[in-house]
């Protein structure tokens, strides 16, 4: 994850819990943005974690983050 990038906004996959970058500047009253994650592949439904890389922290879920559980 490059959080030099702040021009767009921050997406968790909810099917494998990566976290990525798009271009595209997304309201954070939208909660669920429709999009494919580069590291899986799978099209479904990505978290919307804001513009601003601080609040990557506040909104990511940390049910599908790898880094809490180890499946």
């Amino acid at each position: 994850m490059d959080v030099e990038k702040t021009k767009g906004t921050f997406i968790q996959c909810q099917h494998c819990g990566h976290i990525y970058h798009i271009e595209k500047d997304v309201s954070i009253d939208k909660l669920y943005v429709a999009c494919i994650c580069p590291k899986c592949d799978e099209y479904g439904q990505g978290l919307n974690c804001g513009n601003d890389p601080s609040d990557l922290y506040v909104f990511m879920n940390e049910n599908v983050d790898h880094r809490y559980y180890k499946y």
